[in-house]
């Protein structure tokens, strides 16, 4: 499932349809893998563990993620993905590369950003992420006394 379109894109790269693709829907798809891949890694295991669930038997699903809370996300992960595909093979680096390495820290920074926060998810899946659903986790943390 691709989290993102063209459209989602243009408002961050007006331009982004005017480098000779007509569309980047493969690498929407291959953004949302990888987005889901370090979401299930560095944030749903953890989080599953903490709300009593096993992640082995109770597997990652994009489809139970507040999708707007992530849609930056991705789109900077795509943004990064087009610029690495547009850059030239040369020894040092084009406007591409540097948009590419650009998008790479702005995704890296949103997704900090948002592993701090804490993500939406639909832990009892009933289609409506509610507010506890959305708090960060939270850790267990030893005081001194």
């Amino acid at each position: 499932m691709a989290y993102t379109t063209d459209a989602d894109l243009m408002a961050i790269r007006p331009q982004i349809l005017q480098l000779g693709v007509e569309s980047w829907d493969q690498y929407h798809t291959d953004a949302a893998t990888t987005v889901d891949e370090v979401l299930e890694v560095r944030w749903y295991r953890g989080e599953a563990d903490q709300r009593g669930f096993n992640y082995t038997t109770t597997p990652f699903d994009g489809d139970l993620l507040d999708t707007t809370q992530i849609k930056k996300l991705v789109a900077y992960k795509v943004l990064e993905l087009c610029y690495e595909y547009l850059m030239k093979e040369m020894s040092e680096a084009d406007g591409f590369e540097r948009f590419m390495k650009l998008y790479n820290k702005r995704y890296e920074n949103e997704l900090q950003r948002l592993l701090a926060l804490g993500l939406h998810y639909d832990w009892d899946e009933d289609d409506t992420v509610d507010q506890d659903e959305k708090f960060a986790q939270q850790y267990r943390r030893l005081a001194r006394s």
